[in-house]
């Protein structure tokens, strides 16, 4: 039996870190592979990249915080991923990895960056 290659899972929400300057103002508007494309990293890994949102930090609501723990869940408990990564708005980050720390049992490590 082959060991089974393990990934990290990006998954993107939108605010700060996907934000661009428009001529409607600064607004979250950066895809998730985009983001990830812009990076200026050698990556030695496999990664898989999810958009769950495309939305300012300020906006989340109890609705999109279940959805993202869901998610975050989900990529934890999936065999091939070794960590999961979460792109997020700096406004409502601390409330968010809060809450994921919550609903979350397991051992893969979950990172949020702003």
């Amino acid at each position: 039996m082959y060991p089974v290659q393990r990934s990290v899972r990006v998954l993107t929400t939108g605010g700060t870190i996907a934000s661009r300057r428009t001529t409607d103002g600064v607004v979250a508007s950066e895809h998730g592979g985009d983001l990830f494309a812009g990076l200026a990293v050698d990556v030695d890994a496999r990664v898989d990249i999810e958009e769950i949102f495309l939305i300012a930090g300020y906006r989340l609501a109890f609705p999109h915080l279940v959805a993202l723990a869901r998610r975050v869940v989900t990529a934890a408990t999936t065999e091939a991923v070794a960590g999961v990564v979460v792109t997020h708005g700096t406004d409502t980050m601390e409330e968010s990895a809060y809450f994921v720390d919550l609903v979350l049992d397991g051992d893969v490590p979950v990172v949020f960056t702003g």
